[in-house]
């Protein structure tokens, strides 16, 4: 399995631009349950499974972990400085999930569909907002049609 870095160092190779990794950008950390899905936390420990369910996942900290609304704070820390940085031009952001939904809460701005009824960001999925007078409108979620196409490595697009 390639990580989210291997994978935007695979895509900036391919069209030649710089590639940076931003920490704000890393996946939600989940501490002592990482990498525990929804059926073995609540196998594992109920009573966690239970207090999840109870303050919802935008809210739910687990032990030692964070909760999407820290997810969002870096996020949003992350967007003010691209803004300065990108000066207009086309960004790339390879990333997990949680980035990808905090990324959706924080551009839709208010009244933006709440965080724990988003349908879900489906692994290699690309998500797509447009600069739309000063403003960046969604313009697709969860697209995973680039995964069905054929592709035949080649000389000039080498598989890795």
């Amino acid at each position: 399995m390639r990580t989210w870095q291997e994978m935007a160092r695979t895509a900036a190779d391919v069209v030649d631009v710089e590639t940076v990794v931003d920490e704000r950008l890393r996946d939600r950390e989940m501490g002592v349950y990482e990498l525990y899905t929804p059926a073995a936390l609540r196998a594992r420990s109920p009573e966690e499974a239970d207090r999840r369910e109870r303050v919802g996942e935008w809210h739910y900290r687990p032990p030692g972990g964070e909760a999407m609304t820290d997810v969002a704070v870096r996020v949003g820390q992350f967007l003010t400085d691209l803004d300065r940085a990108a000066q207009g031009r086309s960004v790339l952001i390879v990333a997990h999930d949680a980035i990808v939904i905090a990324l959706r809460h924080i551009l839709g701005g208010i009244g933006a569909v709440a965080p724990g009824r988003l349908p879900p960001v489906p692994n290699a999925s690309v998500s797509t907002w447009e600069n739309r007078g000063g403003r960046l409108a969604l313009t697709s979620w969860g697209d995973t049609r680039h995964l069905t196409r054929p592709t035949t490595p080649t000389k000039e697009t080498p598989h890795r």
